[in-house]
């Protein structure tokens, strides 16, 4: 079952090839009209789910957790061989992997490169963006201040999507983690990093000032602020803010500059989250083998494994090491090489290796930590204290309140 109409042709004609290879038709269906996680949980509830779904790690977790998908180590261990990507992607119930990863999302900050060199910022990452929560503070504010018709940035503090995502990078690149494992259970860590979580928030109030005045960002609003010109950063998991900026035709799209999210010491040396997507399949439906078989039939295939990325370049970054170099052919494609310098495009994937699925914040690791992170208790936590004004001690008590009703 497929969420997006963008990859319709691409799955037409898999299907048909592989129904002339193989004698066995493949049946798609869109999930356009409704959630798309509904529209499972509907059809697991009436006992008819399907074969294969596209999940992504954050919300990975309900399905492990409620025993819902196969085992496909063996699928994996051959893809792994293949691509040659790291075991931080796979997601793993009972020593077997429950799902079989197929690309990744960089999670990001996108600077105007343009606006650094007019205020005459100078950063301490690579390509002279932010690398320490402190520069970015800095570029914020003299973003802000430089130019009336611009804002510093578009800071994720509230109880969404975007808020929660951007809580979790500043608070992993701190070393602080949602969970931790006492034995065999799993526990909710917040509380043992008050301190450190207590900064963050400060920090993040202070740099607030500097935002459009808003606490409902949603990753659509970040997208928009940044590629219409209204803010001079942005966060997202991937690359739309550049690519919307380039289909808009904005001036400033060439000299846009993805940077490492900051953090309190070296960020080349952060430990990021790069979120991978991937297939599972589904515990109870009609034709498992014949599903894991049409898959491997794409993924396991070099030439239409690239044409999926391709459909999606660089938002959706490919897991295999090789692949990473901005000079491999798969980057060949217009958007690319229209949008993107191949500066951007490494600093980019320089990202991926830094990189790892939700469930490795403990070891070995725990899918319960997506749930964690789909209660939008971080986003939650944040706009406690920077839109609602409670103390960092509520603040960090209704995070901490939020993550264990999730388990």
């Amino acid at each position: 079952m497929e969420q997006s109409p963008t990859f319709q042709k691409f799955w037409d004609k898999t299907a048909s090839k592989f129904e002339e290879e193989n004698g066995q038709k493949v049946e798609i269906t869109y999930a356009w009209d409704t959630g798309y996680n509904e529209r499972i949980a509907q059809l697991v509830q009436a006992g008819n789910p399907p074969d294969i779904i596209n999940l992504e790690d954050f919300n990975v977790g309900q399905y492990v957790g409620d025993n819902l998908l196969r085992d496909v180590t063996g699928f994996v261990d051959d893809f792994m061989n293949e691509v040659n990507f790291t075991k931080e992607f796979r997601i793993k119930q009972d020593g077997k992997d429950r799902w079989w990863p197929s690309f990744c999302c960089p999670n990001v900050r996108w600077y105007r490169g343009d606006v650094i060199e007019d205020i005459g910022f100078e950063g301490s990452a690579k390509n002279g963006t932010p690398g320490t929560f402190e520069e970015w503070g800095e570029f914020l504010q003299m973003a802000d201040e430089a130019n009336n018709n611009l804002r510093g940035g578009a800071l994720g503090v509230s109880a969404e999507l975007y808020g929660t995502n951007t809580a979790l990078c500043h608070l992993w690149a701190r070393g602080i983690t949602m969970s931790k494992r006492e034995g065999d259970e799993v526990k909710v860590a917040l509380g043992d990093h008050r301190n450190d979580i207590g900064e963050f928030l400060k920090g993040m109030k202070e740099h607030y000032q500097y935002a459009p005045n808003t606490s409902t960002w949603s990753w659509t609003e970040a997208i928009d602020s940044f590629a219409d010109g209204k803010v001079a950063e942005a966060f997202y998991g991937g690359a739309r803010p550049q690519l919307q900026a380039w289909e808009r035709d904005r001036d400033f799209a060439q000299d846009v500059l993805p940077g490492p999210f900051p953090n309190v010491g070296n960020a080349d040396n952060s430990w990021d989250y790069t979120f991978p997507s991937g297939w599972g399949f589904v515990e109870g439906s009609s034709q498992p083998e014949p599903a894991k078989k049409y898959v491997a039939s794409i993924m396991m295939d070099q030439d239409l494994w690239m044409e999926l990325l391709q459909m999606a370049p660089v938002h959706n970054a490919p897991l295999g090491k090789e692949m990473q170099d901005p000079t491999h052919e798969v980057w060949d494609v217009d958007m690319v090489n229209e949008s993107m310098t191949e500066e951007q495009l490494k600093m980019y994937l320089d990202q991926i290796p830094k990189g790892r699925a939700l469930s490795y914040e403990t070891s070995p690791p725990n899918p319960e930590t997506s749930d964690m992170f789909m209660s939008l208790g971080l986003g939650n936590m944040i706009f406690q204290h920077v839109g609602n004004n409670k103390s960092v001690e509520e603040a960090i008590d209704t995070g901490i309140s939020d993550l264990e009703e999730s388990l």
